[in-house]
């Protein structure tokens, strides 16, 4: 019989404070883990920790239920190969670097913007159109700060239509705000965003370099 990669096992109970009465109570929820190293434990942790950090936010809009919900859905019954969930904890530390660089902002607060050089936008029709693109953490549309031109009322930049074109080919969202931000050798070590409002020429000819194929492994 296989060893599971982990056991994971879960204990609630409710708890009263001394002096307190039996309405006020408070749910105890212990995490158990039983693994073959103290590295695939830590694997566990930081994954969840990864969660908790971006959902603390929001914790206080959901009930219990759903954060229950939550927890299964990290926890899931059956084990997970120590890869597969490495890999996940990888993706999910790197998006949650590329969100925190402070070059997003949502529908609002781009409206918001545009209204005050007495222009208006709608971010849902120029997605569309896809003459910009959006992460959407939590079900929730962000735009790049960087696609957006202060000069024109904060339209999307002029070239970004055929940049995204030619990106989204190959990447998904978060791969190209990755991509966006990232040093580029061909731009001489710049990353793409600084030049999309000045270059857009020389940022469409580096989305169109392909990258070299990793031929170790996928």
């Amino acid at each position: 019989m296989t060893t599971p990669f982990a056991r994971i096992q879960t204990n609630r109970e409710t708890a009263v404070e001394p002096g307190t009465s039996e309405s006020k109570v408070a749910l105890v929820a212990t995490l158990s883990i039983e693994a073959n190293s103290g590295e695939t434990i830590d694997a566990y942790l930081g994954g969840l920790q990864m969660y908790n950090d971006l959902f603390e936010w929001k914790l206080s809009d959901y009930p219990q239920k759903a954060l229950d919900l939550i927890i299964d859905c990290f926890l899931p019954a059956e084990s997970v190969p120590r890869s597969i969930l490495e890999t996940g904890v990888a993706v999910g530390v790197i998006r949650a670097r590329v969100f925190q660089s402070g070059d997003w902002i949502s529908g609002k607060q781009w409206m918001r913007l545009a209204s005050s050089t007495g222009g208006g936008i709608d971010p849902v029709q120029l997605l569309a159109e896809g003459q910009i693109f959006s992460l959407r953490p939590a079900k929730v549309n962000y735009f790049p700060i960087y696609g957006l031109d202060g000069s024109r009322g904060y339209r999307p930049q002029i070239g970004l239509t055929d940049v995204l074109s030619v990106l989204s080919a190959r990447m998904d969202e978060w791969s190209m705000a990755a991509w966006f931000q990232t040093e580029n050798s061909t731009l001489g070590g710049v990353a793409p965003k600084a030049l999309l409002g000045f270059a857009p020429d020389r940022v469409l000819a580096a989305a169109k370099k392909k990258p070299r194929r990793n031929r170790v492994g996928k």
